[in-house]
């Protein structure tokens, strides 16, 4: 698949499809890793079916999201260069609120999805029966809820130092 800025024309492929939903994704998407666990997750817990959804939905919006990231990467890149004035300032700026907004948003869905995960093996420590228990999902929340049924588990150091790279409170 092609994608290019519609002004200045600058062109990348993304040729892997993801099995979960045939999107295309940027090469540099963990394509092969997210096809085995969202096959796993799909097929392992379809008993717990309002926590499967959660958790397709969460996978869904990584790929989404890490995929407009990439094109708006390649559109603001295309247009760094552009005349100064307008539209090209208009498209910058555009493509550079598209950009961060999405960077965020993956780190959002990520966070929701391994709570969701969570929720399948741990209902009482991860709860999501509510809409406010889904608005209440957080870095923060998803850490101590980690910690709290799992405390031992090594994802927990992972997930800590991603923390401290990206500071929770950026993740509320």
């Amino acid at each position: 698949m092609l994608y290019s800025s519609p002004i200045l024309g600058a062109t990348s492929t993304m040729e892997r499809r993801l099995s979960l939903n045939q999107i295309a994704v940027p090469d540099d998407f963990p394509s092969d890793e997210f096809d085995a666990v969202s096959g796993k997750l799909g097929s392992t817990y379809g008993e717990r079916y309002e926590y499967r959804v959660f958790v397709m939905d969460a996978l869904n919006a990584i790929a989404y999201r890490f995929t407009a990231l990439a094109e708006y990467d390649e559109s603001l890149r295309s247009l760094i260069n552009a005349p100064n004035g307008q539209p090209f300032r208009y498209m910058q700026e555009r493509d550079l609120f598209g950009f961060y907004s999405n960077a965020h948003s993956v780190f959002d869905a990520f966070c929701f999805a391994l709570f969701a995960v969570g929720a399948l093996i741990d209902s009482g420590n991860f709860p999501l029966a509510t809409e406010a228990d889904e608005r209440n999902v957080t870095w923060s929340t998803m850490l101590r809820a980690y910690g709290k049924a799992f405390p031992t588990d090594p994802i927990l150091s992972e997930l800590g130092a991603i923390g401290q790279n990206f500071p929770a409170e950026h993740f509320a």
